[in-house]
């Protein structure tokens, strides 16, 4: 290429010095914005076609000083293939952005199911403390509560005479109705909150075949039947 030719093509591509001129990526943002003008799509002129034809030969000539060994037909393949792979860039760089964008919204949407959790723990712990939670919760304890131990060995000797080993379902809450049905005196709530705590392990404690599983929406023991009477 000569210095005119070199000169009209820097001068059809808008570039103004030979700095430019030698780099790939001037030469090709402004064949860009030329050929936005000038392709036949976009401009209705009659030697729009031509015009064309000049800014592609003007940037092949400028491009050929930086590959001068390379046809225009291999040129324009690896052009092809070098904006696809800048465009699988893009694409991958915007995925990951997105990624990281939804697991920091995730993390804050799990921070605020935990601040939540927490804050409905603290609000039963204030609620039982308003309300006496120490008397409330001795339904939980075995030991040191003459009153529990009593009504646990009772509980233990009506699992013991009142059922036996067979192919049927007991429900928990047919349990617990025979059990203070079968008692003299009458049934307080703290009896019924002790026994629905402590009746399963007590029935698999004494009976350790029973399966404890849930039969017609109802919650029980299989492999167990109960017997005519049950004395607690």
């Amino acid at each position: 290429m000569t210095k005119m030719q070199l000169s009209r093509a820097m001068a059809l591509l808008g570039l103004s010095s030979f700095t430019s001129a030698l780099d790939k990526r001037a030469v090709v943002a402004a064949w860009k914005r030329q050929i936005k003008t000038v392709h036949p799509d976009k401009c209705g002129a009659g030697n729009a076609t031509q015009r064309t034809q000049t800014l592609n030969a003007a940037k092949d000539a400028l491009l050929e000083l930086l590959h001068p060994t390379e046809s225009a037909e291999a040129r324009r393949r690896r052009e092809y293939a070098e904006e696809l792979a800048a465009q699988a860039e893009e694409l991958r760089r915007a995925s990951a952005l997105a990624d990281a964008v939804q697991r920091e919204i995730n993390a804050n949407h799990a921070a605020k199911l935990a601040e939540a959790r927490e804050q409905r723990r603290l609000a039963r712990r204030r609620k039982r403390a308003a309300a006496g939670a120490v008397e409330k919760r001795m339904h939980r304890r075995t030991q040191a509560v003459t009153e529990n131990c009593s009504l646990m060995e009772a509980m233990e000797r009506f699992i013991r005479r009142g059922f036996k080993k067979g192919d049927g379902h007991v429900a928990s809450a047919a349990i617990m109705a025979r059990f203070f049905a079968a008692r003299e005196a009458p049934t307080t709530p703290l009896e019924e909150r002790f026994f629905h705590r402590h009746c399963k392990p007590l029935f698999l404690r004494v009976w350790p075949h029973a399966k404890y599983k849930q039969r017609l929406s109802r919650w029980g023991f299989a492999d167990i039947v109960a017997v005519a009477e049950a004395a607690a």
